[in-house]
């Protein structure tokens, strides 16, 4: 059928048809050569990313790649328009691959133009971190940051992820240079923080914030042995300034993960920052390291079912055990209060698991991690195992259950202990799983913005 003569029948063709009659379709029209700008007047990117999507999640890696190959060889300009809508598919797949060379490759389309689907090419870098390359994604963020800083099309503040996990990254590097015999932790620091006046951070975080943490990590890496903080020590500073306290612990918990489990800060800290949401806070700005349930609930809820939040809910729960082994190794939490918080975790996990039951391959980052040490290596080495036949095995295309037990909210009191943020407050905005007529209209407004980049 020429679909250039015969639009309205190939439509009516393709949207009756299986997945993998569309993909005959789709790419029968790519291999002819199609005019690019007939495609683009067409907005036929709606029915490639539709398609593309349609073919990962049943699993059809292979078409997916040759689908954004022919694309790219046959339509250049049409792909121009469309590769950064495309090039998560094979993003993910050489991420759990963990063929870098493909990732960088295909990382090429966001770098070259950042402020197109900004949304996508943000949770593909922080996945990146979560799969703890960070050589590549620091050269990412360096690449990019300003562009998106200073893009008219972008909302203030879009640089973010980028310019944070640079900073952590500086910090990792300080505290490196801490425990080195090499003597140029002052060299270091000076260059830290020339780096972070040209990164434009929050007022007040060169003045508060980085000599909080440049006390936490010189503590951290002068100890020998025992916890960073003794318990009177802690319960002071905790009672005089609860975010304080809490920030300069996040060093101590970045320290231990990267020693301890091999995971850099790049990647600890986004833990930590998530867990700051579902701490229980007192109104009078007291915290306690036992989990708000309410707060876990909602958040982890609001994840797993949002849209592109999934690995961060899987890195909330998958991360949490590691918090709660650090809190008992600083002997800040009782084994009672660790026992409940895991039980609620584990609760999480299997809606997780059951949520995402076909495809748990993607969230496979949390076995790139080094095992919890509350969790046994059988159970561990089984889960990992579970995760990783998702991967080739048969897809599950039934609509998926819906979190019924998912209710709370993410309290006021929670938001203060982000105040020691580099770019301030970035805990407001609470996430909430889109409903069906939310779905369609962030479809709409997606197509109307499609339409406006071009």
């Amino acid at each position: 059928m020429d679909y250039a003569r015969e639009k309205e029948k190939w439509y009516k063709q393709f949207m009756g048809s299986s997945v993998a009659e569309q993909y005959t379709l789709v790419m029968d029209l790519l291999r002819n050569q199609p005019d690019d700008e007939m495609l683009i007047n067409d907005d036929f990117g709606i029915i490639l990313v539709d398609l593309k999507e349609g073919l990962f999640r049943r699993k059809r890696f292979d078409d997916t790649i040759e689908l954004i190959d022919v694309l790219k060889v046959n339509t250049p300009q049409f792909y121009a328009e469309e590769v950064n809508y495309l090039s998560d598919a094979p993003i993910q797949y050489y991420l759990y691959k963990n063929d870098i060379e493909k990732v960088r490759e295909y990382f090429q389309a966001y770098i070259g133009n950042p402020s197109k689907a900004p949304e996508v090419f943000i949770h593909l870098f922080n996945k990146l971190l979560l799969y703890k390359q960070t050589d590549l994604a620091i050269e990412i963020a360096e690449a990019v940051w300003r562009k998106i800083a200073e893009s008219p099309d972008l909302i203030y503040g879009a640089e973010g992820d980028f310019k944070e996990a640079i900073i952590n990254q500086e910090f990792q590097e300080y505290y490196l240079s801490l425990l080195s015999d090499s003597g140029n932790s002052d060299v270091k620091l000076i260059q830290m923080k020339k780096k972070f006046e040209g990164l434009n951070v929050a007022p007040g975080f060169l003045d508060k914030s980085l000599p909080l943490a440049l006390t936490a990590l010189k503590r951290i890496s002068e100890r020998e042995a025992g916890p960073v903080f003794e318990k009177k020590d802690w319960d002071t500073h905790l009672e005089a300034a609860p975010s304080d306290a809490v920030y300069q612990l996040s060093w101590a918990f970045a320290a231990y993960m990267l020693f301890g489990k091999k995971i850099p800060f790049t990647a600890s800290l986004k833990i930590w920052r998530e867990f700051l949401k579902v701490l229980t806070v007192s109104k009078a700005g007291g915290v306690s390291f036992d989990l708000n349930t309410s707060d876990f609930k909602q958040e982890t809820g609001d994840l797993l079912t949002g849209i592109g939040t999934g690995e961060t809910g899987f890195m909330l729960l998958w991360g949490l055990p590691y918090i709660y082994d650090f809190l008992e190794q600083e002997q800040l939490i009782a084994q009672d209060v660790k026992q409940e918080a895991l039980n609620t975790i584990q609760a999480g996990k299997n809606d997780a698991i059951k949520y995402y039951s076909s495809q748990l391959w993607r969230f496979n980052f949390v076995h790139v991690w080094e095992k919890p040490d509350c969790i046994t290596e059988e159970e561990f080495t089984g889960e990992k195992a579970m995760f990783r036949e998702t991967f080739t095995s048969l897809p599950e295309m039934d609509d998926k259950p819906a979190f019924s037990n998912f209710n709370g909210y993410l309290s006021s009191e929670s938001k203060s202990l982000f105040d020691n943020a580099p770019f301030g407050n970035k805990s407001g905005s609470k996430r909430k799983g889109p409903s069906k007529k939310q779905k369609t209209k962030k479809r709409k407004d997606a197509k109307k913005q499609r339409r406006k980049n071009r």
